[in-house]
């Protein structure tokens, strides 16, 4: 199943049958931004583990849409970068601040890691295989409105509600 626009945002979900055993939903999700699909490759995701702590953690960027015009405004690469520094930290010291992060673990177990920022009216995400950044050109990026989000995360929640909370 997609939510939403590939070429913009979507989210894609697949249950595998064959994949799943021993009350674990495994299966296929993946994030798209602007046509490029987030992982590369073709990844096992334990869907009633990665959806449960998307929703019931509530600590996705996607859903608590973080409001900071300045990183709103910045050139994608500086963008990105900062996001990417305020979530890992160069120095051991300090903790990680998760806040714009995306948080999906099978995504970002795959070097791939997706942010989001919100002036309050619209949001930006920005995704990169964090092995492949050079320049700005690996970096992807949309802007969408807060409530197109919304329709597309209540439609994966519809999914997730119907489909693998059984």
């Amino acid at each position: 199943m997609v939510i939403g626009d590939p070429h913009k945002f979507s989210f894609m979900i697949d249950i595998i049958d064959d994949w799943s055993s021993n009350g674990f939903i495994s299966g296929l999700f993946y994030l798209s931004i602007s046509g490029n699909v987030f992982p590369k490759e073709l990844v096992n995701t334990t869907l009633n583990s990665e959806l449960y702590i998307f929703f019931q953690k509530n600590e996705s960027s996607l859903l608590t849409k973080p409001i900071n015009n300045d990183l709103f405004k910045k050139n994608k690469f500086d963008a990105y970068k900062e996001l990417y520094s305020i979530t890992f930290p160069e120095d051991i010291d300090e903790d990680n601040n998760y806040i714009y992060s995306c948080r999906f673990g099978e995504i970002e177990n795959n070097s791939c890691y997706i942010f989001s920022v919100s002036n309050g009216e619209f949001i930006r995400i920005l995704g990169a295989n964090v092995d492949d950044i050079i320049h700005d050109e690996e970096i992807k990026e949309i802007y969408i409105s807060i409530s197109e989000l919304d329709t597309m995360i209540a439609k994966l929640r519809m999914y997730y509600d119907t489909n693998i909370c059984t």
